[in-house]
């Protein structure tokens, strides 16, 4: 799965898959941001947390620290929109 991902972390822990690039500037911390996300574990086809499947966004502001590592880590690359 990691094949063709960006690492966000400098340490190969949390990688990024971009399906359509964002425009605009990169969102800054203390932004509201909003997301879907398919959170998966290496070597498993299936998601084991997924907003898409629930049909509901995580909505959060960048930089609080109340959300899982991955998105703390991957927020501050975040365009105006990302898929």
């Amino acid at each position: 799965m990691a094949q063709g991902m960006k690492d966000v972390s400098g340490d190969g822990q949390v990688l990024k898959k971009v399906v359509t690039q964002g425009f605009g500037p990169l969102v800054s911390e203390g932004s509201m941001v909003r997301v879907h996300y398919n959170a998966y574990l290496e070597y498993c086809d299936e998601p084991y947390d997924s907003s898409w499947l629930r049909n509901k966004e995580q909505q959060f502001t960048l930089g609080q620290g109340k959300v899982w590592l991955a998105c703390t880590i991957q927020g501050p690359h975040l365009k105006g929109y990302v898929r």
